[in-house]
């Protein structure tokens, strides 16, 4: 009871739920920093220094952070996941400790440069089809996001207009999260030690995807693991470990569920006028990325010429 009222407190008080948030990860980064300078925490012999994770917000960041830091993950790699940080909000660090797993690095590529590399280290980002990137976040704005720092005040604003008005500031809010998209799609290509990941592809076929993922991270995961792990990872099992964290750390402290039974779809959401306004605002992005212009078919086969192409 006191921990329901507790959790009821800090809905209402999103200054609150974040400040026990970054205190608990300035705490967690802090140990990490003492570890890796210590020499305590080192890759397994053949895996990179480092590994990097890098994305951007709706592309499943935390079922693939989740998979990552699994104990079965990391006894094979020596790898440990470095705690969580909002680094387009606040301070950005340039050097991370070694023999860490960096997640969820929400930058655009030219941020991703300024970091201080080891020589031996491998990244990979993440993609979505941006017009689902627009309705997950709509939606999740608007219902389920836990209130911290702007969500109080994108949930005002969405939940005073129509889902047609909502969609369009959607779009409006997310073309900086589009152009540090861009900056990716652009620099890829020319970076042997970036893997670009479709997130379609990763919850169309998991085991394959994360093959993918972990050849180019040079992590020998062996296939019987690999499906062992990603069985244990399907969405209503990560509803269950949200439900299972201390209040203060769940993704959504209402009742209803930040993973929805079924994901997010522009076909179903966006408009002629959606469409218009998505184009005026980003550009030639789902070529770049790409994603089919069209609303007939899903991306699929050889993609055109100056395209990302999918994950292998």
């Amino acid at each position: 009871m006191i921990h329901r009222l507790y959790g009821q407190y800090v809905i209402e008080n999103p200054r609150v739920q974040g400040r026990l948030l970054r205190g608990y990860n300035f705490v967690r980064r802090r140990v990490a920093e003492v570890h890796g300078v210590a020499g305590r925490v080192v890759a397994k012999k053949g895996v990179p220094t480092n590994v990097y994770y890098a994305s951007v917000q709706k592309t499943g960041s935390h079922w693939f952070k989740a998979i990552l830091e699994d104990p079965r993950i990391r006894r094979v790699s020596g790898l440990r996941s470095y705690p969580g940080h909002r680094y387009e909000w606040g301070e950005f660090i340039r050097k991370f400790p070694p023999g860490h797993v960096v997640p969820a690095l929400f930058v655009p590529y030219g941020l991703y440069e300024e970091i201080v590399k080891p020589e031996d280290h491998r990244t990979f980002y993440v993609i979505r089809d941006p017009r689902d990137i627009v309705v997950s976040w709509y939606f999740s704005a608007r219902d389920t996001h836990r209130l911290v720092g702007k969500v109080p005040k994108y949930r005002a604003v969405l939940r005073a207009c129509s889902q047609d008005e909502g969609l369009h500031y959607a779009i409006e809010t997310l073309s900086y999260t589009f152009a540090a998209m861009r900056t990716w799609a652009y620099a890829a290509p020319t970076d042997p030690a970036v893997l670009i990941v479709r997130f379609e592809d990763a919850t169309a076929r998991p085991v394959e995807t994360f093959r993918a993922i972990f050849d180019h991270c040079r992590i020998p995961v062996p296939d019987d693991l690999l499906r062992e792990v990603m069985a244990d990872y399907t969405k209503d099992a990560m509803r269950r470990m949200d439900d299972a964290r201390p209040f203060w750390r769940q993704r959504s402290l209402s009742d209803d569920s930040h993973y929805r039974p079924t994901a997010s779809s522009w076909r179903e959401a966006f408009t002629p006028a959606h469409h218009a306004r998505f184009a005026e605002v980003n550009g030639d992005l789902l070529r770049l990325l790409g994603y089919e212009e069209t609303d007939a078919v899903e991306p699929a086969g050889r993609p055109a010429a100056g395209t990302i192409a999918r994950t292998p």
